[in-house]
């Protein structure tokens, strides 16, 4: 029986879930952008003591309806914590990387997220990855090898900088998938900011430096970026399945070359360009596939 209200096929919650990563990285690359202005100035630990400053005043404020008594209750409070843990150390090691390099190869390097999450969904999340999820995650990581310069000329060791927050980053997409499953948004949300200001400020103080006014407010502006950059991201793996969104994280990548364009006057070379366009083509061949897989779904 054919569907007589086509448009419900893309409020569907895996369209959601897309949309929504898709605004989240967005705001983690212009973080990003921000933060690697500011990162050869002052220290991590400084940066990050004023992230999660931030980020707690956000996630207290959307937690005021329900009340932080009853936001904080977890069906899995051990691995809300360890997952707000994993956020930290990966938010440090991309903080070390933009010390090192250019914003889009930062995230050239690091590309290697989406197939570390394809691979571990069956095994961790119970999740089935079909055939044309791989290709459209195999070719968008084709797409980020056609940028990547040869760093290993120069200094190789850096390289491990980024390739640990793929790693990180992509550890952190499966534990929010997890505890997504029985969890609210605000709750993840609320033990990010808390676990996360708890450790930062032990160290935070201790490499504070003077700052002028206007990179503080730069500062403030990365938190509130990154706390909604979070909340998104949460909200995206609630609706749609972790492997289903890898594809869509490669636009991170693209945002990272427009905000590099912008703010630091790095102009895409047309390597930069034709793995951009390639990244983007994954990306739609991914949707086309979902919106094939829901009109199917629902005609029968």
């Amino acid at each position: 029986m054919t569907n007589s209200h086509p448009e419900t096929r893309y409020t569907n919650p895996t369209f959601r879930g897309i949309g929504l990563i898709i605004l989240a990285m967005l705001a983690f690359a212009t973080m990003d952008g921000i933060s690697r202005f500011l990162v050869r100035t002052y220290s991590i630990g400084q940066m990050l003591w004023v992230r999660y400053m931030v980020f707690l005043i956000f996630a207290l404020w959307l937690c005021r309806k329900n009340g932080m008594q009853k936001t904080i209750r977890s069906s899995r409070p051990w691995l809300q914590v360890l997952r707000a843990v994993v956020l930290l150390v990966e938010g440090a090691l991309f903080l070390a990387s933009f010390m090192y390099f250019p914003l889009a190869e930062t995230h050239a390097i690091a590309a290697s997220t989406p197939l570390i999450v394809t691979a571990l969904a069956p095994t961790l999340l119970k999740e089935h990855v079909g055939l044309h999820r791989w290709i459209a995650v195999l070719v968008g990581f084709a797409g980020t090898l056609i940028i990547v310069r040869p760093v290993f000329a120069t200094t190789p060791w850096t390289v491990i900088w980024p390739l640990l927050a793929a790693l990180g980053f992509a550890t952190l997409q499966i534990m929010t998938r997890m505890v997504g499953r029985t969890d609210k948004g605000e709750t993840t949300l609320l033990y990010t900011a808390i676990v996360g200001f708890f450790i930062m400020s032990t160290v935070g103080p201790r490499y504070w430096s003077s700052a002028p006014i206007g990179d503080l407010a730069l500062m403030v502006a990365i938190g509130v970026l990154a706390s909604v950059a979070h909340f998104l991201l949460i909200l995206a793996f609630r609706y749609a399945q972790a492997s289903v969104l890898q594809p869509y994280t490669y636009f991170l990548l693209v945002w990272a070359v427009v905000v590099g364009l912008i703010a630091f006057r790095e102009p895409p070379d047309s390597a930069t360009i034709a793995g951009g366009a390639i990244v983007v083509a994954s990306g739609l061949y991914g949707f086309h596939r979902e919106r094939l897989a829901v009109a199917q779904h629902e005609g029968g």
